[in-house]
């Protein structure tokens, strides 16, 4: 059985009737709780529709006992999927509220220097923090030891409040920073001759002065229980990206970081499956040079849908 992870445009165009993907006997259509964050987000609840069209079930990497990342997988039994998005909201309603804006962050990151309020960063580090922890502090029912803790958050957080500050000084807009840093289009890389990213290796490295790939990309698969794929997936996602390689469009741009990280979970999702079908053609060859470089079994399946 071929476990095919669909990308939310492919459940998109189906809402619209714009394509149709019969039952198969030997495919099993796969989602994760990725789409149903996009579906929180957008409010398109008709993809819902489109799931249960294909009977897609909805795939779940395991955690071990200090609630980690696997390797392992598992596929849950079929369900509709108005029930399972009930379920998740009902999950994710229960997480505190952070205050530090991470996408806005990675934006600033990212080139946009004016993304985020600098002066403020220290105190919303701070409220995150504390909103993590709930209650969990005063049970400690050491006053000296809370004052301890919160005055080391508070130290942490003004840390990084004087690093972004210290950044804004050299940080470029993204596409100056990728010309400084590979000199070439990445993009321009003839993948039949060899795998993307060890070809991005043997341009980028010595010219930074690394003597190791892991300094820039995670290590291929060892197999310990240490090296999670789908993190590794991740951090190669948003290697490419930064590094200009069929990067997407306007990652400097706050409001469009969340969909960029749903990408990259999407491809961390789909590489635990047989394959990733998408619609996206930037997302494809990126998963396409991920999935090689870690040795993944999973294949990519870029389709292009006409307009009707």
């Amino acid at each position: 059985m071929r476990l095919i992870y669909i990308d939310q445009n492919i459940l998109g165009y189906l809402s619209e009737g714009k394509i149709d993907l019969p039952a198969r006997d030997n495919v099993e259509w796969v989602y994760s709780d990725e789409h149903l964050s996009e579906i929180e987000r957008s409010g398109m609840m008709k993809l819902l529709e489109s799931i249960d069209i294909l009977h897609a079930r909805k795939i779940i990497i395991e955690r071990d006992a200090k609630n980690h990342l696997t390797n392992k997988c598992s596929l849950d039994p079929y369900r509709k999927a108005e029930d399972v998005y009930n379920e998740y909201l009902d999950t994710t309603g229960k997480i505190p509220v952070v205050s530090l804006d991470l996408p806005k962050l990675q934006a600033f990151l990212h080139g946009n220097k004016d993304a985020i309020q600098r002066a403020q960063v220290a105190k919303d580090f701070e409220a995150t923090i504390m909103s993590l922890l709930g209650d969990s502090l005063s049970l400690i029912n050491n006053k000296e030891m809370e004052k301890t803790f919160k005055d080391a958050v508070a130290s942490i957080g003004n840390a990084l409040q004087s690093a972004l500050n210290a950044a804004a000084d050299s940080i470029k807009p993204i596409e100056k920073t990728r010309k400084l840093l590979a000199g070439i289009e990445l993009s321009t890389i003839d993948e039949t001759e060899g795998p993307v990213i060890d070809r991005i290796w043997e341009l980028l490295g010595p010219k930074w002065g690394y003597s190791m790939m892991g300094q820039l990309f995670p290590s291929p698969q060892t197999g310990e229980s240490t090296d999670v794929r789908f993190n590794n997936v991740v951090a190669c996602y948003t290697a490419l990206n930064y590094l200009g390689y069929w990067p997407d469009s306007k990652i400097s741009n706050p409001s469009k970081i969340p969909g960029i990280n749903s990408d990259a979970s999407h491809v961390g999702h789909a590489s635990y499956c047989s394959a990733l079908l998408s619609e996206d053609f930037r997302m494809c060859k990126k998963a396409k040079a991920i999935y090689q470089y870690l040795k993944t079994e999973a294949d990519v399946y870029c389709v292009k849908i006409s307009s009707r």
